[in-house]
């Protein structure tokens, strides 16, 4: 339920409560800097991108009463950003 009412209220419209997708584009360079990531991507897009898809995810979940735990969801997510980012051998 709080969940829903912080969704409703708008706080997640502040330009600074995206700061998460800058943490999560953070740690971006140091996969590219290892040759794990695609060098040719902009981390803070990735950043974006990744904060995007969350918020996507927890507003769905959020707007279901009886809906099940997002983790399945989050963890496809990053399984399909990353295996499109992953850096071919």
């Amino acid at each position: 339920m709080r969940t829903r009412a912080t969704l409703q209220s708008g706080v997640l419209l502040h330009p600074t409560s995206y700061a998460t997708s800058d943490l999560f584009g953070a740690a971006i360079p140091a996969g590219q800097e290892r040759g794990e990531i695609r060098a040719d991507v902009d981390a803070a897009s990735i950043g974006r991108l990744l904060m995007d898809g969350y918020l996507g995810i927890v507003y769905r979940w959020a707007a279901e009463d009886d809906a099940p735990p997002p983790e399945a969801d989050f963890r496809r997510l990053v399984d399909i950003v990353f295996d499109g980012l992953n850096n071919p051998k």
